[in-house]
C-alpha cells in the first residue's frame, strides 16, 4: 500500500498514526489496528498462523487483499474489517483503478487530445503485447495466447517466455504496441487488476471475459475475447483494426 513505517500526517485525518511492519515490536505490544496482506498468509487463518499469543493485543483487524478469491480466499478470517475490490464484501472498496469524468475544472494536460492520440496511434507499429509471469492459470490463458500466436505474432515478456521486461522496457513496449492482452489469471467478477488499466497509456485491453468488464469502463474501450465464435475469428477482428487506423482510434 505504499505506506512507510513511521508518523504518518494528513490534514484530513483528526488523529496521528504510527505505522510499523516489525512483528516483534506489535506482538509484544497492544495496537490499536492490525493489517494484515491476506496474500501472505498464504491462506492460512489468524489462528493457524498464530501471529500472537494474545490476539486481542492485535486490537481491530484489518484483512487487505486485492487479490484474486481463486488464489486468495478471503472466507474464514476472524477479522473486524476487510479492504477489497471485491463489493460483496462488507467493508472498504479498493479497486487497481478507475476513471473520473472530465469536468469543467479538469486540468487540460490530465486529458489526450487528438494530436497526442494521433501521435501515439502513429508509432505503434507492432500488434499484440503481454506481460505475464504466473504460467499456470485457473484462467488458462497461457492457452488461449498459445492458439492466438498461430494467427497473429505476440510479443511476450515475463517469467513465462524468460524474456525480462523492466518499467522502462514496458513503457517503450507500450508505445510500440496497439493491443495489450489483458488475461487475467482468474475470471472472477469484477477482477480487473492494472493489466486492463494500461489501456490508460493509448493501448487497447483484450479481456477474456466482457461480463467481468462490463461495469468497469465504457463497452467500446477495450475487446473481450468471448464476444467471438473462434480464436480465428478474434484474430481476423484485430487484423481488421490494425490495418484501418480510424477504426482502431475509436477504441482508444
Amino acid at each position: 500500500m505504499n505506506i512507510k513505517p513511521g508518523l504518518f500526517k494528513d490534514k484530513n485525518c483528526p488523529k496521528q498514526c504510527y505505522f510499523m511492519d516489525d512483528k516483534r515490536v506489535i506482538f509484544k505490544s497492544k495496537v490499536d489496528i492490525t493489517l494484515l496482506h491476506a496474500r501472505d498468509l498464504k491462506g492460512k487463518t489468524l489462528d493457524e498462523v498464530n501471529y500472537a499469543s494474545n490476539m486481542n493485543a492485535l486490537g481491530s483487524k484489518v484483512l487487505y487483499s486485492i487479490e484474486s478469491p481463486l488464489y486468495t480466499p478471503l472466507n474464514g478470517f476472524n477479522n473486524d474489517f476487510i479492504i477489497t475490490y471485491q463489493s460483496n464484501f462488507y467493508g472498504l472498496l479498493r479497486k487497481y483503478d478507475h476513471f473520473e469524468r472530465i469536468a469543467t475544472e479538469t486540468n487540460s494536460t490530465d486529458v489526450w487530445n487528438d494530436e497526442q492520440i494521433n501521435s501515439a496511434i502513429k508509432s505503434k507499429i507492432k500488434g499484440l503485447l503481454i506481460l505475464v509471469s504466473n504460467c499456470d492459470t485457473f484462467s488458462s490463458r497461457e492457452y488461449f495466447i498459445e492458439v492466438l500466436s498461430q494467427y497473429l505474432p505476440i510479443t511476450i515478456y515475463g517469467k513465462c517466455s524468460k524474456n525480462y521486461c523492466n518499467s522502462e522496457c514496458e513503457k517503450a513496449a507500450i508505445k510500440e504496441h496497439k493491443f495489450y492482452l489483458a488475461f487475467e489469471n482468474s475470471v472472477c467478477n469484477e477482477y480487473v487488476t492494472e493489466k486492463f488499466w494500461r489501456m490508460k497509456d493509448l493501448i487497447v485491453p483484450i479481456v477474456l471475459s466482457r461480463n467481468v468488464t462490463k461495469n468497469v469502463a465504457p463497452q467500446g474501450s477495450y475487446i473481450a475475447a468471448d464476444d467471438f465464435k473462434s480464436v480465428e475469428k478474434l484474430a481476423e477482428y484485430l487484423k481488421f483494426l490494425m490495418n484501418d487506423l480510424e477504426e482502431y482510434k475509436k477504441y482508444v
